[in-house]
């Protein structure tokens, strides 16, 4: 953070890489679940929502500051090894029901309170970019995580299959807790 509260360039350079990872491996990983799932409904949300996840990736990227000395792609990196492993065990959720209830109420709230905390930080003089991407960007997750929980509230019909949704959440969520904020906070770099 600046003096006067803003975030520097430095931490919106951070937060526009971690949020680039971050999208192009949802892009991977909801896109790979696209084939294992059985529910129609499900395959066209996951799909529509990795294409979401590939395009938000593309929009960080155009985000990414061009430094002396600095490439971009260097900026590109989860926030922690902690974010990354939390990331990896929810790429290897097997079920629809452990898919759906990992990354529409675990990953996605948290990517949602993040951007949102972003977009409440970022002045609007020097961010003016970042917060129209923000904003494109906070739409389609909020919108992707309503349809998620529709689709999963619908396969929860037993108590066995709550029992999993919980499980899975907790999880992941656990492991997101313990990772720090998930795409880095606003501190300069020592």
């Amino acid at each position: 953070m600046t003096d006067d509260g803003w975030i520097d360039l430095h931490a919106t350079a951070r937060r526009a890489g971690a949020a680039r990872w971050l999208d192009a491996r949802l892009f991977e990983i909801l896109g790979g679940w696209v084939t294992g799932v059985p529910e129609p409904e499900v395959k066209i949300a996951l799909a529509t929502q990795a294409s979401h996840h590939g395009w938000h990736a593309t929009l960080w990227g155009e985000r990414l500051p061009t430094l002396h000395d600095v490439e971009p792609a260097s900026w590109v990196r989860p926030s922690s090894a902690g974010v990354e492993e939390a990331v990896e065990a929810l790429a290897a959720a097997t079920g629809t029901i452990e898919r759906l209830a990992g990354a529409h109420r675990a990953l996605l709230p948290r990517l949602t309170a993040a951007h949102a905390s972003h977009l409440e930080a970022a002045s609007p003089v020097a961010d003016a970019p970042t917060i129209r991407t923000l904003r494109l960007v906070l739409r389609d997750e909020v919108d992707d995580q309503l349809i998620g929980e529709r689709l999963l509230q619908g396969l929860l019909t037993t108590r066995a299959a709550v029992e999993r949704a919980a499980a899975q959440q907790a999880a992941v969520e656990s492991l997101l807790a313990e990772a720090g904020p998930l795409l880095g906070d606003d501190r300069r770099p020592p």
